[in-house]
């Protein structure tokens, strides 16, 4: 009986041990399949991680390039702008330049003023003062037919268009030869005494368009002044540019 205790201890702690031995096994096989688990998840992550920085590497050097190029053409934009600028300051002096009305110039002397000698006490034709009432008979001006050479209606035209007033003329007629005619407004009228009157007066402006400038200016004037105020009714007004008009009209010009 005794024996058989002994025995049947042997036993039971056999089955222990047998026990012990498969609940070892049991858990270091479960370890490491844990381990070998955590490892791939593990290397896993890891290489997400890799990929979404490389990626955001890349995407990050190509922001750069675009923004470099940003950079680089609002670079050449501002310059664009900057020279542009100065394009524009520079016709902006031009400009004024241009419509400034001269330095007043010491008057021709009366013989080269359209052969017309003014008086002690008459003011010279290219006087300043003489001028704004000139400008104030054109405008009332309803009408005013030019008859002269081609070329003089070329160089009156070179002078005049230059002014915001002048208007071309809507037909440019040739009664004949070499002369042409031209309907000129009033306000037509007011460019080209401007402009004549500017050139006539100018110490820098050369000696053939100083000539032409006092001679048109002095015959226009004395045309427009003829009119008195009959202009202001609607008469339409000739100026006749030609000394080989053989209209009549003493000295080459006339008004009517």
């Amino acid at each position: 009986m005794a024996w058989n205790n002994r025995s049947d201890t042997a036993a039971v702690l056999e089955d222990n041990r047998a026990t012990r031995r498969e609940i070892g096994d049991a858990l270091g096989s479960g370890l490491a399949e844990l381990r070998g688990s955590l490892g791939a998840i593990r290397q896993e992550l890891l290489d997400a991680v890799t990929s979404g920085v490389s990626d955001l590497r890349n995407e990050n050097r190509d922001l750069r390039r675009r923004l470099d190029r940003a950079v680089g053409e609002l670079a050449e934009a501002r310059q664009d702008i900057a020279r542009a600028r100065t394009d524009m300051e520079s016709l902006r002096r031009h400009l004024l330049e241009a419509r400034r009305p001269p330095e007043p110039a010491a008057p021709a002397p009366a013989a080269e003023d359209g052969g017309e000698a003014a008086g002690p006490d008459e003011p010279s034709p290219l006087a300043p003062a003489r001028l704004p009432g000139l400008l104030r008979c054109a405008a009332g001006i309803a009408s005013a037919t030019l008859l002269c050479h081609r070329d003089t209606w070329a160089f009156v035209l070179e002078q005049a268009a230059r002014d915001r007033h002048f208007r071309a003329p809507g037909q440019v007629l040739s009664p004949g030869g070499d002369r042409v005619e031209a309907a000129l407004s009033g306000r037509s009228l007011i460019a080209v005494l401007t402009s004549l009157w500017h050139t006539a007066g100018a110490g820098h402006a050369a000696t053939g368009d100083w000539a032409l400038a006092v001679e048109l200016y002095v015959r226009v004037a004395a045309a427009v002044e003829r009119t008195g105020g009959d202009a202001r009714s609607g008469t339409a007004v000739t100026i006749v540019l030609d000394d080989r008009a053989d209209d009549g009209t003493a000295g080459g010009h006339a008004a009517s």
